[in-house]
């Protein structure tokens, strides 16, 4: 049986586990969840009643989360390019700038997004300020540690570009990374032209109108 992903292309976390899939072209089914009601949407809320995606399937198994998913893929359905290295330190700092990317650039981008989208008297500007000032210091940060390196950890593609990619992707157009950051807006564009995230951004075109900033006509 085939892999089912449950996900929607304009998700940053179901890019992130898209990216893992197109890099080893592991074959899988894709379910699309366009909206609560349709047979994807459905499935998730049978499965994983937070309703979030992405959702891998791999015959009665269930693997919630994009890290995990990345995860099980190279236990389960090994290809050549390995995104968690064998070894364990090398694999401990991998894990750890993952956890960068997920706590301190996507979880305050997407904060600023999900403001954008309530009514405007349940808005919250100060939470907003507080988000901006979080993206402000992870940039800072990141170009501190891009330094002499072409990936997240060292010369090698791996989970942490998995997220890397569709975090700073959409964090750019949330909150834009600037002139004062240039590894970190290099370090974006060689993401952007690596063929596995090219494929999850040309996916998600169609669904840029959604963006609730207003998508930038660029990338």
């Amino acid at each position: 049986m085939a892999l089912q992903l449950l996900f929607h292309p304009f998700s940053s976390y179901s890019q992130k586990a898209l990216i893992a899939l197109y890099e080893n072209g592991i074959p899988f089914e894709p379910q699309v969840v366009a909206g609560p009601d349709s047979p994807a949407g459905s499935l998730l809320a049978e499965l994983w009643p937070m309703k979030r995606f992405p959702v891998l399937l791999d015959g009665a198994r269930t693997i919630l989360e994009a890290t995990c998913i990345i995860e099980y893929l190279q236990i389960s359905h090994p290809g050549p390019v390995q995104l968690i290295p064998a070894d364990p330190m090398a694999a401990l700092e991998v894990r750890m700038l993952d956890r960068f990317f997920d706590n301190y650039v996507s979880t305050p981008q997407q904060k600023i997004v999900f403001n954008a989208l309530r009514p405007e008297a349940h808005r919250d500007p100060y939470g907003c300020d507080e988000a901006r000032a979080m993206l402000d210091t992870s940039y800072a940060w990141l170009e501190q540690h891009m330094a002499g390196r072409e990936w997240a950890v060292g010369d090698s593609f791996s989970l942490a570009d998995c997220a890397a990619a569709p975090f700073l992707f959409y964090a750019d157009w949330t909150h834009p990374i600037g002139p004062a950051f240039p590894r970190v807006t290099a370090y974006r564009q060689r993401l952007l032209k690596r063929p596995s995230f090219a494929r999850a951004v040309d996916e998600a075109r169609p669904y840029r109108a959604y963006f609730p900033l207003g998508a930038p006509d660029r990338d």
